[in-house]
């Protein structure tokens, strides 16, 4: 999220592709560690120096692209399809039936997470109002509500591998939204919406690239996120060199 909303590149890598030493909460089943760059080749090469199995590939001259069909901003939709027109990719319009429930999973298993790892700090007056309030509605989450998320993982995991199994590559947007602006935040806005098609690959666990594309009429960058098969990152950012 941070790289589609700062307009720059930034790779999700596959779950547990790099280490989380010295990362705090140290155990996660959502969060990974993962590189943002103004380019990609610094991606890459953040990749190469902190993973010594990743080995870069050599461009793509073809691949299988599954455009995933979401409901989001008609002005990303239609820069994602013409920066796919503009380079000569063909695609296929496929769905993730439960792409709306692994989000809601996501939120239920983080919120489960992260009351385990800071909920002992309220009560303290050691938090913001605000983050006091959130670890509390938190701690609501249950041992029944955990459970049927990680079903759901399951479930939306083996969806997402069975695309990958015809498809080298889904797209869809990072953002079904431009972010909001600082004074629309100050002044309470949500932005849980803004992950609603990141957070369900963290649950999955599969990598995920955001690129920034431009937004039609406006000098500020969109962006699109393409999403690869869990291990496959290497061969993930050579699809993103297409867009170079």
């Amino acid at each position: 999220m941070p790289a589609a909303c700062c307009g720059v590149f930034g790779l999700k890598p596959s779950f547990g592709r790099l280490s989380r030493h010295g990362v705090y909460p140290a155990s996660s089943s959502l969060d990974v560690v993962g590189p943002m760059a103004r380019d990609l080749e610094t991606i890459v090469a953040a990749m190469t120096s902190m993973d010594s199995t990743f080995s870069p590939h050599k461009p793509l001259a073809q691949f299988r692209v599954g455009l995933v069909n979401v409901s989001c901003d008609p002005a990303i939709e239609q820069a994602i399809r013409d920066e796919m027109n503009r380079r000569g990719w063909a695609w296929e319009v496929v769905t993730l039936p439960l792409l709306d429930q692994a989000f809601e999973a996501a939120l239920t298993v983080i919120n489960a997470e992260t009351w385990a790892a800071y909920g002992h700090y309220t009560g303290q007056a050691l938090l913001g109002a605000d983050i006091e309030a959130r670890l509390l509605r938190a701690a609501n989450t249950d041992a029944v509500a955990v459970q049927a998320a990680q079903s759901v993982r399951t479930a939306f995991s083996e969806q997402v591998d069975h695309l990958l199994e015809r498809f080298d590559t889904l797209v869809l947007p990072s953002l079904p939204r431009l972010p909001p602006l600082l004074v629309d935040v100050c002044k309470g806005e949500s932005v849980i919406d803004l992950t609603r098609f990141l957070r369900p690959f963290n649950l999955s666990g599969h990598p995920a690239l955001s690129v920034p594309i431009p937004y039609p009429g406006s000098s500020i960058k969109t962006s699109l996120q393409l999403i690869g098969a869990k291990g496959e990152d290497a061969r993930l950012c050579a699809i993103a060199g297409a867009f170079l």
